[in-house]
């Protein structure tokens, strides 16, 4: 503490905006990266329902060739699976929890078993009485896909929302003791400064008063520092000076009493002298008179 007063006024001022200006830097970056979180969680979550999209048109492609032996359905399947896997290529490196990734690739190898068996199925001629292991691989691994799909899409945001959540409480309490710090910061700062100069203007006042003999009691190094050692000497050799005036006009009133009493005493040496001569030139006329 004692070494922190020692600091220059601007080290203070400076420095304490400082500090608060870094912590809200920081905290601003932390919010600008829970906002990229959002907008990438908000696109993860696209790419979810892809996947779930992707699976229902690997189904459909598969319908539509039972029922009308649809030339295209194989392609259809084939664009699904691509999708699905373009899609979870990207959504991958979106996924926080390892958990979460394991699961991705699990259903990216199941992906690629649905379409293989689908296309199976319809090269066997699309009928499921006709080739019923074929079709129950295709549609246990469907079943598998949706059911991981919508874990991916219901479970995972869950978790993600939690996470945010957790972020988002500890920034708003972040925030919270950066303004508790800014305030007992400014607070602490104040009271520093305004109680230093309130010496320096009681000190001022007593001095002005008249009691030269009055000190400040500001030890530390900083500008209020030294302008209050510059005002005790300046207090201190003005005491010095005084004392040395007030020496001299003792010696001088010393003087004239000494001067007034050498006077009265020519002065009284002046008046016996009248006096005797006025009675000496009394006697001369007495004697002149007799004779």
């Amino acid at each position: 503490m004692k070494r922190f007063r020692d600091f220059s006024v601007w080290s203070k001022i400076g420095g304490g905006f400082g500090v608060i200006l870094v912590l809200v830097f920081l905290l601003a970056a932390l919010a600008f990266s829970i906002v990229g979180t959002s907008v990438t969680a908000l696109k993860a979550m696209t790419e979810m329902d892809n996947l779930y999209v992707a699976v229902l048109d690997v189904r459909t492609a598969v319908q539509n060739y039972q029922i009308d032996k649809d030339p295209d359905a194989a392609a259809a399947v084939a664009q699904a699976r691509d999708f699905y896997i373009e899609n979870a290529a990207s959504l991958k490196n979106k996924l926080k929890f390892e958990e979460s990734r394991i699961m991705l690739d699990e259903a990216v190898v199941k992906m690629q078993n649905y379409s293989d068996k689908g296309v199976r199925f319809m090269e066997a001629g699309g009928d499921k009485t006709a080739v019923p292991e074929i079709y129950a691989e295709y549609s246990a691994t469907g079943q598998d896909l949706v059911k991981m799909a919508n874990d991916i899409r219901i479970n995972q945001p869950k978790k993600l929302f939690k996470l945010l959540g957790l972020v988002k409480n500890i920034v708003t309490g972040a925030f919270a003791l950066v303004i508790l710090i800014g305030l007992c910061l400014g607070l602490g700062l104040a009271h520093i400064i305004s109680r230093d100069m309130k010496k320096g203007a009681e000190f001022v006042t007593v001095v002005a008063d008249g009691d030269l003999t009055a000190h400040i009691d500001i030890s530390q190094k900083d500008e209020i520092g030294r302008l209050a050692l510059a005002m005790q000497t300046m207090v201190t050799n003005l005491d010095n000076i005084v004392i040395r005036v007030r020496e001299t006009a003792d010696e001088v009133s010393m003087g004239s009493r000494e001067v007034q009493s050498s006077s009265e005493q020519v002065a009284q040496s002046a008046t016996e002298q009248a006096a005797a001569i006025d009675l000496a030139g009394r006697d001369v006329l007495d004697a002149v008179k007799t004779s």
